[in-house]
């Protein structure tokens, strides 16, 4: 997602710079293709991905030179021409256009769905959706099947109609109409995200669900989330993640709750993320109990990094005057000859008098 992202970013700003660009530019074909892999990921359920719609929608209309459509390449036949109007966001044009090229042609199905989504935006909620029925029953096997039952939810849901996930046979695409739950229903999207999450779905699903059960501000949601990054019902990865997800809430006693997790796990990986969340936290004296009291030399570095970055000069002489391990101290030391501080000058000054 990363790539694509930085390879719009990189074809637009050449665009921007170059106002005509010939059909054969090199940066047009670049910004063609990010815009339309990224318009087309209908399934990714990340949670930037509405924003990142709306965004690139005013980029296509802020583009008047070239004439783009959903595959991104100028055209002079029905589909090229629904392209072109699309882009313009001539919604009733490219309705017509897109009509004429869904009777025959190889692109027939992918021009049912730019229908459909046209008419989204035109506003008709029921026609889009009649659409979308069709493009099902005269393509049962189209690559755009996942798409149209994305584009299915999402007409749904900007129209008020309550969109029920266990009907949903995608799991990427029903974790994407949980997401819309959220801000509506969250007491219904929980059962659903603790379902997700505890069930036999890939790593990368789950991990998905956790991130938008921790966003729920609900005690429900909390305790679920708590429960997880003590270990309860989950793998070493789910918990790490639980962890990680615990760790961002603004909650004044998540370095409590951390700490007890810290207590008990015998996870390097995770009490890791425990440091960087008591960082976060700004709870300079738990992470420096653990700098001071951790048998693994790794983690009291790792504490002492987390407390170079707070500031804490004082709590980093403490630890150079007590820790026996060279290179652990060594870290310190040089942590503190990156402080602009009187405490920390003076040590050093102490350390080159002996």
């Amino acid at each position: 997602m990363k790539f694509v992202l930085s390879s719009l970013v990189l074809a637009l700003t050449a665009l921007a710079q170059d106002p005509t660009p010939q059909p054969g530019d090199v940066m047009a074909d670049a910004a063609a293709e990010a815009l339309r892999s990224r318009l087309r990921a209908l399934t990714d359920a990340h949670p930037e991905r509405q924003r990142m719609r709306m965004q690139l929608d005013g980029k296509l209309r802020t583009q008047p030179h070239v004439a783009w459509g959903p595959d991104f390449r100028p055209g002079g036949d029905a589909y090229g021409r629904g392209s072109s109007a699309l882009y313009r966001g001539a919604w009733e044009e490219a309705i017509q256009r897109f009509e004429e090229a869904s009777k025959k042609g190889p692109k027939a199905d992918g021009a049912l769905y730019w229908k459909a989504w046209a008419q989204h935006k035109a506003g008709r909620k029921d026609a889009a959706l009649a659409t979308l029925t069709r493009l099902r029953a005269e393509h049962p096997q189209s690559r755009w099947s996942n798409d149209a039952e994305a584009l299915a939810v999402e007409v749904r849901q900007s129209s008020g109609e309550p969109v029920s996930p266990e009907t949903l046979q995608n799991e990427e695409i029903k974790l994407y109409a949980i997401n819309g739950l959220v801000n509506s229903e969250p007491e219904r999207a929980l059962p659903m995200l603790q379902k997700i999450v505890a069930g036999p779905g890939s790593p990368k699903l789950r991990q998905r669900a956790l991130f938008v059960l921790a966003q729920i501000p609900s005690p429900q949601a909390r305790e679920t989330l708590v429960q997880l990054a003590q270990g309860q019902n989950a793998n070493p990865d789910m918990q790490y993640y639980a962890v990680r997800y615990l760790g961002q809430s603004r909650d004044k006693e998540t370095p409590t709750v951390l700490a007890r997790i810290y207590a008990s796990s015998g996870d390097a990986a995770i009490k890791r993320q425990i440091l960087s969340a008591y960082s976060r936290h700004k709870a300079r004296e738990r992470l420096l109990e653990v700098a001071m009291n951790e048998k693994d030399a790794s983690l009291r570095e790792a504490a002492a990094h987390e407390l170079a970055g707070l500031g804490d000069a004082q709590g980093l002489i403490e630890l150079a005057r007590k820790e026996s391990n060279p290179a652990v101290k060594k870290e310190i030391v040089r942590a503190l000859s990156g402080m602009k501080s009187k405490e920390a000058s003076d040590y050093l000054l102490e350390l080159l008098s002996r």
